[in-house]
C-alpha cells in the first residue's frame, strides 16, 4: 500500500487555474460537470475526458472577475492541457497559479468527504464515487460539456458501475489489506490512500461491487465499510 499518513494531518496540494476572457463564463460551461453559475457561491466538479472518464475533480470558484478551478497538484498539468485544448477561437486564457485556500486542506478532511486523492486517471466514472458526489458535483440540467453522454445515461438508467471509490476503517492496516486483495476481481482492487487515526486506519479503496454485498463485507468483520450508497 502507497500514501500512507502517519496521522492524516499531511497537507494536500492544490494548484489554482484562473480561467479569464471574455468568453471564459461559455467556454467553461461547456468543460465541467457543474453549473459555473455556481462559482460564486463555490461547487465541486469533475472535469472529464471525452468518454467520460474522471480527469480531476475540482473546486470552481470565482473572485468576481475570473472563474477558479482548484484541483490537485498532481493532477493540474493534465486538466491544464485538457482545458486549453478546445479553446480554439474562444476569448479566454487559462492559467496556473498557487492555491493559497484550498477547500480541503489535509488527508482527514479529504476522508471525511471522500475525496479521490490520488487517483487512477482514466478508469472512472464520476458514478464510481457514489450519489453524494453526483450530487456535488454534476448538474444535470446545464446543457452539453465534454463527456456528458455516459454521465447522462448511467444516471438515467439507474446502471450500476463496476467498481466504486470507498471508505474503509480497521484497527490494523493488514485487515483493510486482506479485504482489498480478496473477491473475483481482486488484481484491479487496490488502496488509494489512508492514514493512522491512532487506534485505527482508515483508508479510501478501489472495489468492485461483488465486494460490496452483506455475504462478502460479513466474511471480514474486521474491516467497517462506510456510509455506501449506490
Amino acid at each position: 500500500m502507497t500514501n500512507i499518513s502517519d496521522t492524516g494531518d499531511q497537507i494536500l496540494a492544490w494548484v489554482r487555474l484562473r480561467i479569464s476572457g471574455e468568453d471564459a463564463k461559455a467556454y467553461l460551461q461547456g468543460q465541467i460537470t457543474q453549473d459555473v453559475g455556481l462559482a460564486a457561491q463555490g461547487a465541486w466538479t469533475y472535469i472529464l475526458q471525452p468518454d467520460s472518464t474522471v480527469l480531476s475533480v475540482g473546486w470552481l470558484s470565482s473572485d468576481g472577475s475570473d472563474l477558479l478551478l482548484d484541483v490537485s497538484d498532481e493532477s493540474f498539468e493534465e486538466v491544464l492541457g485538457r482545458l486549453k485544448r478546445f479553446i480554439l477561437r474562444s476569448r479566454v486564457q487559462v492559467s496556473a497559479e498557487s492555491c493559497t485556500s484550498p477547500v480541503l486542506k489535509n488527508y482527514r478532511e479529504a476522508f471525511e468527504m471522500n475525496y479521490p486523492v490520488h487517483l487512477p486517471v482514466g478508469d472512472f466514472t464520476p458514478h464510481s464515487f457514489g450519489q453524494d458526489w453526483i450530487t456535488r458535483g454534476v448538474c444535470f440540467t446545464k446543457g452539453c460539456y465534454t463527456g456528458q453522454e455516459l454521465v447522462g445515461r448511467l444516471d438515467a438508467r439507474q446502471a450500476p458501475v463496476p467498481f466504486r471509490i470507498v471508505r474503509l476503517k480497521a484497527d490494523s492496516l493488514d485487515s483493510i489489506e486482506e479485504l482489498v486483495h480478496q473477491g473475483s476481481q481482486k488484481d484491479k482492487q487496490s488502496v488509494l490512500w489512508g492514514f493512522n487515526n491512532g487506534d485505527e486506519y482508515k483508508a479510501v479503496a478501489i472495489l468492485h461491487r461483488t465486494c460490496l454485498t452483506p455475504e462478502f463485507l460479513g466474511s471480514h468483520p474486521l474491516v467497517e465499510l462506510l456510509d455506501i450508497k449506490p
